[in-house]
């Protein structure tokens, strides 16, 4: 031990002496053990950090697919498929459903609020064991048929803002929706649900009134849940996997119109959380990972420079009688010292930087996640740190001292080793350069064609806001007009308004479903004549006031009312999947499943279509169908969504005068969610902006580390090579011969780089198809672009050491020897 801590000392004194050399190791270590720390950070609290529910790696999540015309189609569940699986499977202990997040309008004794919340049954929050800190949680009695006693469940947060954490809360009753329900419990603090948005929950049975229809609840095809369950101790996923396969064949045989063809597949919870999340960031710490190992190919190449620099001081140790295990000892020590202090300062960068990096990533993460250095990942990188320490210090340690074999200067038996270690090390730096570059080009020219995508309107000078009409009082069609007019007509009056439409229930941006319709006259071409459709419910003069093109017959006119008969509008890529040779004007189209009650709508018009994909990474492209709100309003699903064209102020400035208009027309329900169009659009760019971003700067980094690596080796081998290049000169070389010498090897190494490089490149890149938008991961564009930089970076790096050696004198060389 006492050796060790005189060897640290003398360590600590040695780079003393050369700060520079110390400085810039500690830069290059530092920044890069940084950005595999930042990452590793997001990673390990996402990744690896327990869920905040009891043995939650027994946690199920079920999801219904299928393949379907060569693609995947997934489903959520019915309540009848949920409870056919929780009834017919003997892998889980209990079973339970719950909705995605719903929005309510609530109303106490004070203002209306908009609160999120879930429809869920009693087994959720005995599969979650969560357990009310006030009153009860729902029992199987809540779980009856429709009629049952009206109750609700509050989130700690919610009651303690409206209700003052008031503990005789209990009993009272609380207005969602128009309707009276009573308080029978307060769920713990921070519990917010599956979906993480809930404040509220309503039990299963009141999905009928709320939802507006019946087959949310009696239907089998009516997929709305989503299931989770507990898996039995003694049960492994892959056996309850196998179970669900024999369940899903059987309901498909008994129910082939809703389940044929469809399976379950299991996921663990934290999958069904963090799935999407899951390859992005392993994607990221890979790339971060590799900016660490050129940082590190760095820095055992500066050894290597430092190594050759100590040749004296080495070689008098030596003959004073220094052992050569024990000069090897000394100088990893140093090598253990730079990486301790490198990490150290790296991890400290790393907790500031990780705190701006998930804030520009634009990801909302569940709000149980806590983004901080977990001890499991400092204690991986520390540990990182030193084994690289070891791995990357011990050649150069080695090399320099094996080398070391005389006083006299250039005499190093192992110089010729020296340079190909060094070599060697600057073909990885230029591979691993290589495959990154290629990376982030890919991203680059994915993100870029992402933003240049035609969306199909013009987003400009766009004000959107919401209103939720949920609740018996505006359930009728009737009403739901009369409102929509109302809203309509009040914010057109507003000063600095130009134009104002209304969309429902969704608007372009919104991430939307597809919908069923029959086809009439294509009953025998499709299977059931049933085609899958985005349906929009818009205004009159929407079309005009988005910009979207009508390519053929009319617009809704005020004329299209309840008393007419139905228009719809469907757009070109609608009328070109089912009317490729013909014209679409006046062909029918009826909703849902060949209900024969069901009215026929009548197309009057063909319009331009909307990119779904760039608006929404979504894999459906659409096509569109268009109703007219005054003639069939989305009673389902009533949100109505205004679109508020601006003229001569910007439109957030209009944002309190909007929302006063709505509330004067409807008082009790409350205006959400105000912003700009291209705000919106910006939000669903900034995710891959961000994955561009980072991506390009490790790119970039590690270009920078190349470079550098690069440029040591030239300079070392000029260095080393000064008396043969001498005597070159002295037998007639010219400047330009010195200048291939030293530029051919810059190629060679830069070639076989490059090589390496490109064949990872070629062999990886199709892994990361997902992140990439329009472009081919081949794309032989992007690789000619990068191997053309990072050949003319290698040709850079070698101008100074060039020009160093077409500087040197015969005569100088000569009288050194």
């Amino acid at each position: 031990m006492e050796t060790f801590l005189q060897d640290l000392r003398f360590a600590g004194r040695t780079l003393l002496r050369n700060p520079g050399f110390a400085l810039v190791v500690l830069l290059v270590l530092s920044l890069g053990i940084a950005a595999t720390s930042s990452v590793a950070t997001v990673v390990g609290s996402v990744l690896l950090r327990d869920l905040p529910y009891p043995e939650a790696d027994r946690l199920l999540m079920l999801r219904g697919f299928r393949v379907a015309d060569g693609g995947l189609e997934t489903f959520s569940s019915s309540v009848l498929d949920a409870q056919d699986w929780k009834t017919r499977s003997t892998s889980f202990e209990d079973l339970g459903v719950y909705s995605y997040a719903v929005a309510f309008n609530l109303m106490t004794d004070g203002e209306p609020e908009r609160v999120s919340g879930e429809i869920a049954d009693s087994a959720y929050f005995r599969l979650l064991q969560v357990r009310p800190v006030l009153g009860r949680a729902f029992t199987p009695q809540d779980d009856g048929k429709p009629g049952t006693p009206r109750v609700v469940l509050l989130g700690h947060a919610l009651w303690q803002r409206r209700f003052g954490g008031d503990r005789a809360v209990l009993g009272k009753d609380l207005l969602v929706d128009g309707e009276g329900f009573q308080i029978i419990g307060v769920l713990p603090p921070r519990f917010r649900g599956l979906t993480d948005e809930a404040e509220i929950w309503l039990p299963l049975t009141m999905s009928n009134q709320l939802l507006g229809d019946p087959r949310f609840l009696e239907r089998r095809g009516a997929r709305w849940l989503e299931a989770v369950a507990r898996l039995k101790p003694d049960r492994s996923i892959e056996a309850a996997q196998r179970e669900m396969d024999t369940i899903s064949a059987a309901l498909s045989r008994e129910y082939p119109d809703t389940n044929e063809n469809m399976t379950v597949r299991l996921e663990t919870l934290r999958q069904g959380l963090f799935g999407d999340l899951r390859f992005p960031l392993l994607t990221l710490l890979g790339a971060s990972a590799f900016v660490l190992l050129i940082a590190w190919t760095t820095v055992a190449n500066l050894l290597l420079a430092r190594a050759t620099a100590r040749q004296r001081e080495i070689a008098v140790r030596i003959s004073l009688g220094a052992t050569l295990p024990r000069l090897l000892r000394q100088l990893l020590t140093e090598k253990l010292l730079l990486a301790g202090i490198s990490c150290a300062l790296g991890l400290l960068l790393a907790q500031w930087s990780t705190g701006l990096l998930v804030s520009a990533s634009a990801v909302r993460f569940q709000s149980f996640v806590k983004i901080g250095l977990d001890p499991r990942v400092v204690l991986t990188i520390l540990a990182l740190s030193m084994l690289c320490a070891l791995g990357f210090g011990l050649a150069p340690a080695w090399l320099g001292v094996r080398g070391t074999i005389t006083l006299r200067e250039g005499s190093s038996s192992r110089g010729v080793a020296r340079q190909r270690f060094q070599s060697a090390l600057v073909v990885v730096e230029v591979a691993l350069a290589c495959f990154l570059l290629i990376g982030a080009g890919l991203l680059i020219q994915g993100f870029q064609r992402f933003r240049q995508t035609e969306l199909g309107f013009d987003p400009r000078n766009l004000l959107t806001v919401r209103v939720d009409l949920k609740g018996k009082r505006y359930s009728d069609p009737g009403i739901m007009i009369q409102m929509a007019r109302q809203y309509r007509d009040r914010l057109q009056g507003l000063s600095g308004v130009k134009s104002v439409s209304i969309e429902a229930p969704e608007m372009p941006t919104d991430t939307w479903s597809a919908n069923s319709f029959i086809v009439e006259d294509l009953l025998t071409r499709t299977k059931d004549g049933v085609a899958y459709l985005v349906f929009h419910h818009v205004t009159p003069g929407f079309f005009a006031h988005l910009g979207i093109p009508l390519i053929e017959g009319r617009d809704f006119t005020e004329a299209d009312t309840e008393t007419t008969p139905r228009a719809i509008l469907v757009s070109r890529a609608m009328a070109r999947k089912y009317w490729p040779a013909e014209s679409p004007l006046g062909k029918r189209m009826k909703f849902g499943r060949r209900d024969p009650n069901a009215p026929w709508f009548t197309v009057i018009g063909v319009v331009g279509d909307l990119d779904h994909a760039a608006m929404q990474e979504s894999e459906w492209p659409g096509p569109d169908v268009y109703f007219s709100v005054f003639q069939f309003p989305p009673v389902l699903t009533p949100q109505l969504a205004f679109l508020i064209r601006t003229e001569g102020v910007p439109p957030l400035s209009l944002v309190s005068a909007v929302e006063s208009e709505l509330r004067a027309v409807t008082p009790d329900l409350v205006p959400y969610d105000a912003d700009t169009m291209e705000h919106r659009l910006e939000l669903f760019a900034a995710k891959g902006r961000f994955l561009v971003l980072l991506m390009s700067l490790y790119a970039g980094i590690a270009l920078i580390l190349a470079m550098v690596g690069l440029y040591g080796v030239l300079s070392y081998s000029v260095a080393q090579r000064t008396r043969e290049v001498g005597i070159r000169v002295a037998l007639g070389a010219q400047k330009r011969d010195v200048l291939l010498l030293v530029a051919g090897k810059a190629a060679v190494l830069a070639g076989i780089g490059l090589a390496l490089g490109l064949a990872a490149a070629l062999g990886l890149n199709r892994l990361f198809q997902s992140l990439l938008y329009g472009i081919s991961p081949t794309d032989l564009t992007t690789y000619l672009g990068i191997a053309q930089l990072l050949f003319l970076v290698a040709l850079a790096a070698a101008w100074v050491p060039a020009r160093r050696a077409m500087k040197i004198q015969p005569t100088t060389v000569l009288r050194t020897e």
